[in-house]
């Protein structure tokens, strides 16, 4: 009887069972996928974009657009306006009449002839 508790006694107690490394194994997958899931969303979060502001300037006069909404700030010798704000409707000048440029006129097509040989 010593011999078979032996052999039971050098069993370790603490080596897991299949439930125990299936259930590791998901949580390491889980982490894995919460862990690429957070790079994804940064990455597409901090891409590049087009440039938010746009500057004209003459002589002293600055005037600088939001290109995202559209709001235009001028300013002049230390003092700044609002020129345009966000969600002003602008104003078109239709536009004129394009000219009319006389089109020569297209000499009738030649019949077709049958291929020679037949």
């Amino acid at each position: 009887m010593a011999l078979e508790e032996e052999v039971r006694d050098a069993r370790p107690e603490d080596a897991p069972t299949l439930l125990e490394v299936v259930e590791k194994a998901g949580r390491q997958i889980g982490t894995g996928l919460v862990v690429g899931a957070v790079f994804v969303a940064l990455a597409i979060y901090a891409r590049p974009g087009p440039p938010r502001f746009q500057a004209v300037a003459s002589g002293s006069d600055v005037v600088r657009i939001d290109t995202r909404s559209g709001a235009m700030i001028s300013c002049n010798g230390g003092q700044c306006y609002s020129v345009r704000k966000p969600g002003d409707a602008t104003h078109k000048a239709p536009l004129p009449p394009a000219p009319k440029a006389a089109v020569p006129a297209l000499p009738p097509a030649a019949p077709a002839q049958p291929p020679p040989g037949r």
